[in-house]
Formats: C-alpha cells, structure tokens, sequence
C-alpha cells in the first residue's frame, strides 16, 4: 500500500513539474546558449579581428571542441554549468507549494511527510536531466554541422555511446547538491527568494570567491575546500577516466572520482535530511 502511495504521488510530481513554462524557457535558453557559443568559436577559426589575439594552440583545439565526437562532450560542459537555471526553478516550484498550498491539499489526504517530501524530491531529478540532455542536443546538432563541412563525416565509430550515456548520468549527478540546498532552503524558508538567493549567494561567495583561495590554503583548510560542489563537481567531471594516483599530480586541488562522488552524495542527503526535519515540524493547520 505505501509503495503504491508512493509511485501514484511520484507520478504526480513529475506531470507537475513537466508543466511549469519556467523549465522548458530556461532548456529553450540553455541551447539557445550552446548554439551561440558553438557558432562563435567556428567563427573564431574563420579569421579573427586584430584586436583579438588566439594562439595558434587553441585555434588548432577549436575544432575537436566543436565537430564530433569531442563537440559531445564539450555540450556537457555547458550542462553542467547550468546550475544557477536548476536553482531558479527548484526554488521556484518548491516555494510555491505553501503559496498555492498543494502541501495542505496532499497532508489533508492522508498522504504522510516524509512520502510526500521524498516523491518530491526524487521527481527533480527528471527536470535535472531534461536539461543536461537539452544542452547535449543543441549542442549534438549543431555540431553534426560543423562535422558535416569541416570533416566530411560525423565519425559514429569514434563515438562511445556508453561512455556518452554515463557522461549523461554522471553531469545529473554532480548538481544534485545544488538542488539540495535550494530544496532545503525552499522549504525551511518556504520562499523562493529565500532560497534563490541563498543559493546562488552560496555560489558566488562561497565557492567562487572563498573556494578557490581555500584551496591554496596549506593543511586541513585546503583539504576541506575540496569538498565544496563546485570542486566535488569538477573533481568527478575532469577526473573520472584518470588513475587516482595521477590526480594531484595532474590536476592539483581535485579529488579522485570516488571521494567525490561520496562528497556529492552527502551534501544531497545531508540537504535533504534537513529539508525533512523542517517539513516534518511545520504547521499546515493555518
């Protein structure tokens, strides 16, 4: 019976959240992007202003970035990127459910906390993977092109498609804690503001500005920085297909995949948990 609850309020959530305009604006854009800097980079090694200098090594690496099957890859870059696009919308769909007061409707019901909360979570993961596999689109198309005219071929046998397809799944992964502490903040704030805010501030601040200046920081300071998403997300990305013994000696300020994918799974179930201690304690009799 509670897994029947379970998968029907699953099933909810994920119609719900495939109907927001929000989420396929913010895919529309996200490849709208792709495209533009794609086209950008073929017109760079068409000739190039003067006052705009490119050596001749990055001129000669322009065209594995945008033809096959490097130009697949490199569109997931972009996805991953994409994080500020998921905090806007997973803030904004979880604050509005007190607005609209859909958690009052489901708890009224007879549907319990924590089967609610976790069906709720657990569906973000979809919208997470629209738009990773969105920008992979946009970016898979307009390349073809430039595969196309450049080389003559699309070079299929050179494509690993299982080692795509994990790429996919691996690039979903490393934003799961940034939709967990927008999730958390959603909730315990029950505003989209709040949690917009807080954690794109988080991003900003704490990542960009402290992260990488910690990181240089001798001793467990430095250590401990590695473990902020930004590094555990570059961390699994750059270093997945590197030995671990290579790791510091070839990308100094990374961990080995499998700490951080330990980390990412943390800072998700840690969010999580705390977005569930709120839930749970909240008052919807108002």
């Amino acid at each position: 019976m509670y897994w029947i609850m379970f998968r029907n309020q699953l099933w909810i959530e994920n119609q719900k959240n495939l109907k927001p305009n929000l989420l396929w604006i913010e895919i529309v854009l996200l490849g709208v992007f792709v495209l533009f800097i794609f086209a950008g980079l073929y017109i760079a090694i068409q000739g190039t202003p003067d006052s705009v200098t490119i050596t001749d090594a990055d001129l000669g690496k322009i065209p594995q970035l945008i033809t096959w099957p490097g130009a697949l890859a490199f569109s997931l870059r972009f996805a991953a990127g994409s994080k500020l696009l998921l905090i806007i919308f997973v803030g904004a769909v979880t604050a509005s459910e007190y607005t609209w007061r859909t958690y009052h409707l489901w708890l009224s019901r007879g549907i319990p906390r924590t089967l609610l909360l976790v069906s709720k979570f657990i569906s973000l993961c979809l919208p997470i993977l629209l738009v990773v596999t969105g920008a992979l689109v946009a970016g898979g198309l307009i390349s073809a092109i430039f595969s196309l005219y450049i080389n003559g071929s699309l070079y299929l046998e050179q494509v690993i498609f299982w080692r795509l397809g994990l790429d996919i799944f691996r690039t979903t992964y490393t934003l799961l804690p940034y939709v967990g502490i927008t999730f958390f903040l959603a909730v315990a704030t029950r505003s989209a503001v709040a949690a917009i805010g807080g954690c794109a501030g988080f991003g900003l601040i704490v990542e960009s500005l402290l992260g990488q200046t910690l990181l240089l920081m001798p001793g467990k300071i430095g250590e401990a920085a590695k473990y902020l998403p930004v590094n555990l997300m570059q961390s699994l990305l750059n270093a997945s297909w590197t030995p671990p013994a290579l790791i510091e000696e070839t990308m100094p300020g990374l961990l080995a995949p499998t700490p951080a994918t330990i980390g990412i799974a943390i800072w998700t179930l840690v969010s999580f948990g705390l977005a569930l201690w709120f839930f749970r304690r909240q008052d919807f009799s108002g």
